[in-house]
C-alpha cells in the first residue's frame, strides 16, 4: 500500500474514532486476515473491477463442502443476511477487511435476535466465505 495514502487513511480513521479505537485496530491487526478489496490492481477504462463475480449459492456450496459442523437454513440465512450488510453498508465500495470484526458483527446481530449459533462456528463461515470470494476475486451479488 502506499505509504502516503496509508498516513492519510490512519490520520482520518483517527480525527473520526479516536485514539482508542485506532489502538484497538493496531492490536488487533498482526493477528487479523486483512485483504485489500480496494487497491488489488489498477483497472483501466472501460474493465470491470472483478472479472468473476460469484453468487450467494456458490459461496455457501463452497463453505458447506468445507465445514464439520451443521448449520440451519435460518442461521445460514442470517449470517448471509448479515455479512452481506456488513460488506455492503460497512465497507462500501472498497477498503481493508478484517474477518474477525465481520464475524464479531455478525455474531452479535444474530445474538440480538435470541438465535443461538457458536461464535467460533462464525468466525470459521467468514473466514471461509472471504477465502473463497478472494479466491475467485470476485464480489458477492
Amino acid at each position: 500500500m502506499n505509504d502516503k495514502l496509508f498516513k492519510l487513511e490512519r490520520e482520518m480513521f483517527l480525527m473520526i474514532y479516536g485514539e482508542e479505537e485506532l489502538a484497538r485496530l493496531d492490536n488487533m491487526m498482526p493477528t487479523c486476515k486483512k485483504i485489500d478489496i480496494f487497491r488489488k490492481d489498477v483497472i483501466k477504462d472501460g474493465e470491470k473491477r472483478f472479472s468473476n463475480p460469484i453468487n450467494a449459492k456458490d459461496v455457501e456450496d463452497y463453505v458447506t463442502g468445507i465445514i464439520d459442523f451443521n448449520v440451519t437454513e435460518s442461521q445460514w440465512s442470517l449470517i448471509h443476511k448479515y455479512f452481506g450488510e456488513y460488506w455492503n453498508d460497512k465497507l462500501g465500495i472498497g477498503g481493508d477487511i478484517f474477518s474477525n470484526e465481520i464475524s464479531e458483527y455478525i455474531y452479535n446481530q444474530i445474538s440480538n435476535q435470541k438465535v443461538l449459533i457458536n461464535e467460533k462456528n462464525v468466525n470459521t463461515i467468514v473466514d471461509l466465505m472471504l477465502e473463497k470470494i478472494e479466491k475467485d476475486g470476485g464480489f458477492l451479488e
